[in-house]
């Protein structure tokens, strides 16, 4: 199918395959771990603003909640599950960027 959008054959972005893409990519986030800063910045595991320090004395966890990252995207807030409480309230810039899904 040719993508008028992309002037290509076979867009991925906007062709008919489109939406399963989308469906693997949200079902990847569904269930992941969820770390939210002293600041109630949610980040992924891995983000490079935590650093070397192994030190999560004062973080929080959300862990098991599902579809969590995509629904703080969506401007919910979310409490944590383990670790310190906290409340998640916006995802790290960064994460957003480099969401490994």
């Amino acid at each position: 199918m040719y993508c008028e959008i992309c002037d290509m054959e076979n867009c991925a972005d906007h062709g008919p395959g489109r939406e399963r893409v989308a469906q693997r990519r949200q079902q990847a986030l569904s269930d992941v771990e969820i770390q939210v800063a002293p600041s109630n910045k949610a980040h992924l595991v891995g983000c490079l603003h935590k650093g070397d320090d192994p030190d999560f004395t004062k973080w929080g966890f959300i862990r098991g909640v599902k579809g969590a990252w995509t629904r703080l995207g969506n401007g919910e807030h979310i409490d944590t599950t383990h670790g310190e409480s906290r409340t998640a309230t916006s995802r790290c810039m960064t994460c957003e960027e480099t969401e490994p899904f």
